[in-house]
């Protein structure tokens, strides 16, 4: 790993140093030779202005007595000095006297071309060509330097790299490396030791409080898988007493051909009855135990209590009560917690652990639902116990009533499967807020990630409103369960004519498989997982519907699936 680490990072910054370094050499001798190059070429631009005209005063005379042997040695003379690289000299009287060609074509140098007059006589014409075979030979040299710096620059760099830069960050990233790898492995209790530099030493302690918390976490999931075996096993004892029960009931039943369907229906049954009388079971015996250990001492607390205390307690009562729910996740009470202990101590209030425990057990957060000044009152910790004890039985028969609520609907739609000819009390209800208590009863199961869109249009039914609930309830939890509680869920209301309304519900779930229509509506036909349902949700809400002079249908393709029951005897509210 410490390899890899270096060839993919150290290596790369050793690159990009040397890149940036050998850039900067050039950028600066790129800029010296530009301004070497301008200053030459300004000089030997001067130095040709001065040329030429010394050249034209030495001139004047000869050409003007024409002698011109003495123009020509003149221009040779020029010419061998190096001054000037090419020449044309004519003369008005004896024509060319001179033309010798630029022997440096490539030149920036500008020529020279002009004419000679003395005393207004018009004598000749120049031209006079200028080498910078000088300025390139400077900047060749340049050149051969900016290369040489860029070599001896890389090598420096690399011998850096390699002798001072690698091995001390490798000193510092060793450590963190192998306690990385150490935790990979699961030795999550072991800590890397801290470094001399500031910013290394932040990502040692990120790392740190990681494996910390890390290992926290594991002995909490240890400790609750402890404790869900316990339960597994508890609850599989009372399921297979329950299923020995049932199997008793189940020769009896056998006897009469329109009870042969509960020989199918017997796990189901006691799959979804375990459940509720268990925590009926459960939550009964907590009560018992408190009225019978906990009554007195609570009695004997309230009496300790002076009337002011009283009547914080009552105060405190209420603050209960306006909790919609107190209950939360073991994830979500252990944060809670820890927020609450923190804001508590914050404050300087004595036992602020056990004051937030309690707190967070009957659902009230210092300085949010419950005032910080009230928690600072001598008797804070006690009045917070003793509703606590009270949140146990409220929560408990809570428990029951939803037990018994959920017990009653399993024993109802057996009961309406096997004698359907039980009529339910006509009457007239709105349809739109039946189903949104359908909806609230499963909000458990839609918050998880179900985005619920009502297009309701007020609607005036009348029929049983609880069968018709059932079916409701039947068609909406099919739909999540469809979508694995992921996806959107539309309900819409639609009043057809004369007195018709139709309801549809539409989910975005996988669909149904062609194969699978034509037997949607058989009893004891179900797609789903063992344990989410038998088979008779749909039959029932058929029978419910067709009772009501309705009729229900569906269409599916994957990624929309809607269901619709239409029924008579609606209008508009």
């Amino acid at each position: 790993m410490l390899t890899s680490i270096k060839r993919n990072l150290l290596d790369e910054i050793g690159f990009l140093l040397i890149g940036l370094t050998s850039l900067g050499i050039i950028l600066v001798e790129i800029g010296a030779l530009f301004f070497i190059s301008q200053t030459m070429t300004r000089e030997l631009q001067q130095e040709s202005e001065r040329t030429t005209s010394e050249f034209v005063s030495i001139l004047e005379i000869p050409l003007y007595i024409l002698d011109d042997d003495q123009c020509i040695r003149i221009g040779q003379t020029l010419l061998s000095s190096g001054r000037i690289s090419g020449i044309q000299l004519i003369s008005s009287y004896s024509n060319v006297l001179l033309d010798i060609p630029n022997r440096d074509p490539r030149s920036s140098i500008k020529s020279r071309e002009g004419t000679i007059y003395y005393n207004n006589v018009f004598l000749g014409s120049y031209r006079l060509d200028f080498s910078d075979l000088q300025i390139r030979s400077v900047n060749a040299n340049l050149l051969k330097v900016i290369l040489l710096a860029i070599c001896a620059m890389i090598i420096i760099t690399i011998t850096l790299l390699r002798s001072i830069i690698y091995p001390k960050v490798n000193k510092e990233l060793a450590p963190i490396l192998e306690s990385l790898y150490r935790i990979k492995e699961g030795e999550y209790q072991q800590r890397i030791p801290e470094s001399s530099y500031p910013d290394v030493n932040m990502m040692i302690t990120t790392i740190n409080s990681m494996s910390e918390q890390i290992y926290k976490h594991r002995q909490e999931l240890l400790h609750l898988n402890e404790q869900l075996e316990e339960k597994v096993a508890d609850r599989t004892c009372a399921l297979e007493a329950s299923l020995r029960e049932l199997q008793r009931t189940q020769d009896q039943l056998v006897r009469t051909e329109k009870l042969t369907a509960l020989g199918t229906l017997s796990a189901g049954i006691a799959h979804e009855l375990n459940s509720p009388l268990g925590a009926i079971q459960s939550s009964d015996n907590i009560i018992k135990n408190f009225f019978v250990s906990e009554i007195q001492k609570f009695l004997e607390d309230f009496a300790s209590l002076g009337k002011h205390s009283q009547a914080r307690l009552i105060e405190l009562y209420q603050y209960v009560k306006k909790q919609i729910s107190r209950k939360q996740n073991d994830s979500s009470s252990i944060i809670l917690y820890k927020k609450a202990e923190e804001i508590l101590s914050a404050e300087g209030i004595d036992n602020a652990a056990l004051l937030a425990e309690n707190l967070v057990e009957i659902g009230l957060m210092p300085g949010t639902s419950i005032p910080l000044e009230w928690l600072k009152y001598p008797d804070a910790a006690l009045l917070v116990s003793l509703v606590s004890r009270l949140a146990v039985v409220m929560d408990m028969a809570e428990v029951i009533h939803l037990a018994t609520e959920k017990a009653a609907r399993v024993v109802g739609a057996i009961q309406y499967y096997l004698m359907p000819e039980i009529a339910a009390s006509q009457t007239e209800f709105k349809l739109e807020e039946r189903i949104d208590n359908i909806l609230v009863l499963m909000e458990s199961f839609i918050k998880q990630g179900v985005n619920v869109q009502k297009q309701y249009t007020g609607i005036l039914l009348k029929g049983s409103p609880e069968k018709l609930d059932q079916v409701w309830f039947n068609i909406i939890k099919n739909a999540l369960q469809a979508m694995d509680y992921q996806g959107v869920l539309t309900i819409s209301t639609e009043l057809l004519e004369p007195d018709r309304v139709r309801v549809s519900i539409t989910d975005t779930g996988k669909g149904i498989a062609k194969e699978n229509q034509a037997h949607i509506f058989e009893p004891f036909f179900t797609t789903k997982k063992d344990g989410e349902g038998i088979g008779l949700g749909l039959d029932i809400s058929k029978k419910i519907v067709e009772s009501h002079g309705g009729l229900i249908g569906f269409s599916s393709v994957p990624g929309k699936t809607v269901f619709f029951v239409e029924l008579p005897n609606a209008r508009l509210s």
